[in-house]
């Protein structure tokens, strides 16, 4: 039965993307007009400290800044879906407003680029990463106004992914980019400034939780066989997509804004091939294979079940191929990490290939027989 290990509460780990956004004008028609807005992307690694900057920027607890988001196969950073809105009671607006904006990579400029020009005007910034999460989105103020928060509803998820979905839980104007910053949950309010003083950090946090799979092979079984992991996939027999509807209210006290989210499961069978490899990954006795993947917590997996099939094949130790293609499959429904797990909470499940006999013997297992004398 696979080990578990998994993070709670305090000690859970909150991923946070600290973002820069850059207002570039070339006049002052253009200032009337609005201005394109950029993302600049600070460095860092998951679990991370501060990023290095000229100024001095301070992030909520356990929130940390990182270069990449949660890594893509094709290794290309994900745009993000952003909803510029507007209150009813600005003076500029009388009816609640919101644009929305696909920001994209811009590996050149190392930036994300939006189309959406934004004024020197009040605005509550909403969104998500990645942009083509889903297959559709729609958002609704929150108690009539968007100066209250936000509720987002993304239709068409995958129930199980390869990356990190998160959505923007914190905005924090600054004047330039070596300006000091606090950075705040709660606060969504972004007010356009003059030109060429236009910046904006961004905190994310989790829609999704995460399962760390780590594979290894025994001691015993190590001294006489080789095994080599072809594929690792997930499938929920129940769930073919899921719609998320996540509530967020704006507050100025810096607490986590995500008050609510609960997913919506809609027809049946997905599998997401976590590993694939055609040569096969040779397991090892210390250094694990390991594959991770998110997954909307909080649904009846019990029910809608969640399996782990593993495909490999076994080698004796002189490197002859004994069986092609051998199949295990792990019931997942039941364990604690599946069923407990809420967003942004993580746990590490440990499977070990070690089984008490052999199934096939191979001729080098016969190579110099011993007789032992009792």
């Amino acid at each position: 039965m696979p080990m578990m290990n998994y993070i709670t509460g305090k000690g859970r780990v909150v991923l946070a993307l600290v973002l820069v956004c850059l207002l570039w004008a070339c006049s002052d028609d253009h200032r009337r007009e609005g201005d394109t807005l950029r993302l600049l992307p600070y460095a860092g690694q998951y679990q991370q400290s501060a990023p290095a900057t000229k100024g001095t920027v301070t992030a909520p607890t356990s929130y940390n800044p990182y270069v990449s988001l949660f890594p893509r196969q094709n290794g290309v950073l994900p745009d993000f879906k952003v909803f510029f809105t507007r209150s009813a009671q600005d003076t500029e607006s009388r009816q609640n407003e919101a644009t929305n904006d696909e920001l994209r990579y811009q590996a050149v400029d190392n930036v994300w680029l939006s189309s959406v020009k934004v004024k020197d005007i009040p605005y509550y910034i909403y969104g998500y990463m990645p942009a083509d999460l889903g297959t559709g989105v729609s958002i609704a103020p929150l108690n009539s106004d968007y100066r209250n928060g936000a509720r987002l509803t993304i239709t068409g998820l995958d129930p199980v992914l390869h990356e990190d979905p998160c959505v923007i839980v914190g905005v924090r104007g600054v004047n330039s980019r070596d300006a000091d910053a606090a950075l705040q949950l709660g606060n969504f309010l972004y007010q356009g400034q003059p030109l060429g003083e236009n910046f904006v950090y961004l905190l994310l946090d989790h829609l999704y939780a995460r399962l760390d799979l780590k594979f290894r092979i025994g001691s015993r079984y190590n001294a006489l066989r080789d095994i080599k992991v072809k594929s690792v996939s997930l499938s929920v027999a129940g769930v073919g997509t899921v719609s998320a509807t996540a509530t967020l209210t704006g507050n100025t006290s810096g607490t986590n804004p995500f008050t609510a989210l609960s997913f919506t499961p809609t027809g049946s069978n997905y599998t997401l091939v976590s590993v694939e490899s055609d040569e096969g990954i040779l397991l090892d006795e210390t250094e694990p294979l390991s594959a991770t993947v998110c997954f909307a917590p909080g649904m009846s997996y019990t029910t809608l079940g969640f399996k782990l099939t593993t495909v490999y094949d076994v080698y004796d130790r002189k490197g002859n191929l004994i069986q092609a293609n051998r199949q295990a499959e792990n019931d997942l429904s039941r364990l604690a990490a599946v069923t407990t797990l809420t967003r942004g909470q993580q746990a590490t499940i440990n499977l070990t290939v070690n089984p008490d006999f052999l199934y096939q013997l191979s001729d080098p297992d016969l190579d110099n027989p011993t007789i032992v004398l009792n």
